[in-house]
Parts: structure tokens; C-alpha cells; sequence
């Protein structure tokens, strides 16, 4: 098969690449420099990091380099290439005969490219000090106080003669899920409003949205929750969270839970309508509409026709609460009607806890208000294993959101590497189900079960000792066997740069079956 158009000149021309491979380098990284580079006829060599031998990659994958480093560096090359991965790019941040190279390619003022945790090894030889880089997020700490200047919403950067990518933060890019992302960050502060904004109107433009939960670190009254307004403002008026016991992951019940939640979403105390009507009284409006209350219950009650549940319980404090709890529970009781194959009945939120630790098989589809919700889901994750674990889907009649089901923010333990990542994987498997990849999406909740249950490669929180990173990367490993093309378009990207600099010709564009797993739909003009 023709990969390479004619439009690449590239096919006549000597350019020469030197690819170097260290041991614990990035084996995905280097397959995919090396294949592209080579498709496009540039002259690429392989050189091992002192040796000639086999080099066990980060994967445990053996690759074989062309020649040593050393000898590969009695040539000239217009462009070097390091490959990511911590080990790897650990051994070339040591090696003083890589900086040696890279310091001769800098003052001929030759191309360099790093991927990954590769730039650790530009910082470590100060190659393209005072430049625009980037890199792996976990490395991200090492240029603190460099004279570089990091860019962090650029998956590849370059500046001048000197390439820098962060690797593929999208890990679904590893199942070869047709699925591009549109990254957003959202600062904690209060300048992360416009952040926010813009969240929505992508949101808005794109339908769907996978995140973690958003901080919103003021405490002052009238600053509503980020999350609340992205939930209002999408109108996200249903929740969901299928609980089931988690495979592997010893609880206090030895027979299997499977209760899913149906929560209301947009109003009740989270209305965020508090006010101080005169000094020392505080008084907070908790907000139920027909109209919502309908919209929930029915969603409770048309899941558990469509996926052959029995019962729906409505969760609510109606013997306190007579008017909006009890407008809730009114309505959940008239659309029973339309539901005689259903059992239905209620329970008040007090009891429920109880009940929920001592016997929480009497539980089906329960359908409750938002606060209650919280607590609930809180209760059987606790039951279940932890919040790490469970995903949650929020969904309106436009759009949809999945998370981490408890919505924690997790500040305790924020960049320890010891959150448990799994919550926000299976957020992504229940992602790719509602967009239809189910066939991706099994291949991933595979992946988590194999790394859990059968590498027993856990977090602390269930009961191991393994970090985020280890989990994750756990993942990848799994997928890569069950992925036929490891094309990235991140390293892809990275490659593209090169092309275009080797070639010079600006207007050349990757062929799109360089990546036959993916809807490139334009993304490499991102880059």
C-alpha cells in the first residue's frame, strides 16, 4: 500500500534522522517516530544508548538499535529524535555522551525533537534554554525555575529548531478509540470563571464532555459552585450511577451490590439561593419543581423498564418537608401509574442510610432529590470499596457529562500519585458506551479488570500499594496487545513537524492513513 503521497518530495531528498533508544525509552514513541519518519524516505538510524545489544523498553518490549550511539555519532543528522519514558529518558539526562550530541546538533542548529519526559534530558544538558517547551505532566515540576518557558495547553510545541510534545494525555488514544478531545483547564481560583465559560460553549458545541471535579475554592457567599452552574447552565437534570461491587475488591458483603442511583441534578438545596436576612439568620432555599421532579423520576422508572430492573425506590424526607419534599414524592407516585410491571415504593432518607449498611439487596433503582443523592452514593461507595471506583453520568436533553461518581476534589491527596485513577477510566468506558464505541469500551474495562483483579495493581484505598501512574500505565500495557496500530497523534504530530522541516515545504500534511484507526478530522492543523 502507497502510505506516501506524491506530494511528498520527501521521497528524492537524503534527509537523515537519528533516533536514540535508552533503556526504559518509550516503546510506543519510538515505533511510531521511527515508522512514520521512515514512510516519508528520511534516512533514519537507530542508536543505542552504549550498546548494540537488544534494549528492553518500558513495555518490556526488546528492540534491536541499528548501531551505538557512539558510533552513530560520527555522523551528521538534521534532526535527533528522543523518545519518552521515564527510564529512558532518565538514562539520556545521565548520559554525557548524549548531551555531548545534542550540544554539537544545537550549535550547527539542527532540529531536536523530545517526547514525553524526554525534555527532562534538554534540561538536564541545557539544550534550548530560554525556549518554549513542553512535556509530560509528572515531569512538569523539574523546570520550576528554569529558563524555559513552559507551555501547558499545546500538546506540541516548537520554537525555532527545537520540537517538545507532552505525550498523549488521552490514554483512549491507546484503545485506537476514534475520538478527539478538546482540552480544557479550569483554574481553582476565581480567574477560572472565564475558564468555565468557555468549558460550557465547547460543551455546547461538542455535545459531550468527560471531567473531574472543579474546585471552587471561595468560601464567600453569592460564589456559586463551578460544578453546580455547569450542571445548571446545561441543564444536566439527572445523574447516574450504576453501584455495583467491584470485582476483586474485598467489602463488608460478601454477596455482589447492584442498586443504580437516579438523582435529581439541577435544583433542591442545591439551588445555591442562600441569604442573611438580617444580622445571625441565614436562611436557604431548597427549590423542587413538577416539572424536574417528572423529568428524574421518569428517567428512573424507563431505565428500569429498558434494563429489566423490578423496583424504584423514592428517597425523601416528605414527613418534615411536606410541601417540597412532599411535591417529589407525590409525582414519583402518580408516574408509577404508568408503570404496573414496576414496584415502587419510598423511603425516608434516615432510613435509607440505615438500611443501605445493614441490607442493601432490598435496594434496586432508587430515584431521590439532589442533596440526598450526595449522600447516598457516598454511603455505597463506602459499602463497595471507596470513591475511587465508581463513575457517574450526567445527563440533559442536548447534552451529557461523565465523571468520577462522588464528584471528591481530592485536595489531600493531590499530585501524592496515590488517587486511584480508576473512577475516571470507567467515566471514560461509560463515555464511549453512550457515544457507541462499545466495542472500545470494552477493551478498556477489560484493561482495569485484568490490572486489578488479576495484576492485583491497586492504590492504597483498595487495598494495595501501587501508585496512579503504575495503574494507568498497567492499562496501556493491556491495550497495546489488543491494539493492531499504535499510532499516536501526538507522535504523530511530533513526526509531521519534522517532516516539514526536513522538507520545507510548510503546506504538507500527514496522509490520514498514516492513523486508520482514527477520525483525524483535521487535528493535525492543531499542531
Amino acid at each position: 500500500m502507497n502510505y506516501v503521497r506524491d506530494i511528498f518530495s520527501l521521497r528524492k531528498m537524503s534527509k537523515s534522522a537519528l533516533v536514540i533508544l535508552a533503556p526504559g525509552s518509550e516503546e510506543m514513541e519510538f515505533v511510531i517516530s521511527v515508522d512514520v519518519l521512515r514512510r516519508a524516505k528520511i534516512n533514519v538510524t537507530v542508536g543505542g544508548l552504549g550498546t548494540t545489544s537488544p534494549i528492553k523498553c518500558s513495555r518490556d518490549v526488546v528492540i534491536v538499535p541499528d548501531v551505538s550511539l557512539s558510533d552513530a555519532a560520527k555522523q551528521e543528522y538534521d534532526a535527533i529524535i528522543l523518545p519518552g519514558g521515564l527510564g529512558g529518558a532518565k538514562a539520556m539526562a545521565e548520559s554525557k555522551e548524549v548531551g555531548e550530541l545534542l550540544k554539537r546538533q544545537e550549535s550547527n542548529n539542527k532540529l531536536i525533537a523530545a517526547i514525553c519526559a524526554a525534555p527532562t534530558a534538554l534540561l538536564a544538558h541545557s539544550i534550548g534554554t530560554g525556549k518554549s517547551i513542553t512535556s509530560y505532566p509528572s515531569v512538569q515540576e523539574q523546570f520550576k525555575g528554569s529558563s524555559y518557558t513552559y507551555v501547558n495547553d499545546k500538546a506540541v510545541v516548537q520554537d525555532g529548531q527545537l520540537i517538545t510534545s507532552h505525550c498523549s494525555t488521552n490514554r483512549l488514544i491507546y484503545a485506537g478509540v476514534p475520538v478527539d478531545f478538546e482540552v480544557i483547564d479550569i483554574a481553582g481560583t476565581e480567574d477560572g470563571n472565564d475558564d468555565l465559560d468557555y468549558a460550557i460553549t465547547s460543551i455546547k458545541r461538542n455535545g459531550v464532555a468527560i471531567k473531574g471535579n472543579i474546585e471552587t475554592k471561595s468560601e464567600e457567599a453569592g460564589v456559586i459552585s463551578r460544578n453546580v452552574a455547569l450542571r445548571n447552565e446545561l441543564d444536566l437534570f439527572v445523574n447516574v450511577m450504576n453501584c455495583r461491587t467491584y470485582p476483586g475488591v474485598v467489602t463488608r458483603h460478601q454477596k455482589p451490590i447492584d442498586i443504580l442511583i437516579v438523582r435529581q441534578n439541577t435544583e433542591g438545596e442545591y439551588a445555591m439561593l442562600e441569604h442573611e436576612s438580617v444580622p445571625g439568620v441565614v436562611e436557604s432555599m431548597k427549590v423542587v419543581t413538577r416539572e424536574n421532579s417528572e423529568r428524574v423520576a421518569r428517567y428512573a422508572f424507563e431505565y428500569a423498564r429498558q434494563h429489566g430492573r423490578k423496583k424504584v425506590t423514592t428517597i425523601h424526607k416528605a414527613n418534615i418537608m411536606k410541601l417540597s419534599d412532599g411535591l417529589f414524592l407525590q409525582v414519583s407516585r402518580e408516574l408509577a401509574n404508568e408503570y404496573p410491571e414496576i414496584e415502587h415504593n419510598d423511603m425516608i432518607i434516615d432510613n435509607c442510610c440505615m438500611q443501605l449498611v445493614s441490607n442493601p439487596y432490598q435496594f434496586d433503582v432508587m430515584n431521590t432529590t439532589n442533596l440526598y443523592g450526595t449522600i447516598i452514593t457516598n454511603v455505597i461507595c463506602g459499602l463497595i470499596g471507596g470513591a475511587g471506583l465508581l463513575s457517574g453520568k450526567n445527563y440533559g436533553d442536548h447534552y451529557a457529562i461523565f465523571e468520577p461518581g462522588t464528584r471528591n476534589t481530592g485536595t489531600a491527596i493531590a499530585g501524592k500519585n496515590i488517587a486511584n485513577p480508576v473512577a475516571m477510566l470507567n467515566a471514560a468506558v461509560d463515555m464511549l458506551n453512550h457515544l457507541g464505541h462499545k466495542h472500545h469500551a470494552t477493551i478498556i474495562s477489560e484493561a482495569i479488570y485484568k490490572t486489578i483483579v488479576e495484576d492485583n495493581i491497586r492504590t492504597a484505598d483498595i487495598g494495595g500499594s501501587s501508585s496512579s501512574t503504575e495503574i494507568v500505565e498497567n492499562v496501556i500495557k493491556y491495550l497495546s496487545t489488543k491494539v493492531t496500530h499504535w499510532y499516536t497523534l501526538v507522535e504523530a504530530a511530533v513526526a509531521q513537524k519534522l517532516l516539514r522541516m526536513l522538507s520545507s515545504i510548510s503546506q504538507q500534511r500527514l496522509p490520514t492513513d498514516f492513523l486508520p484507526h482514527f477520525k483525524t478530522n483535521g487535528l493535525f492543523s492543531k499542531y
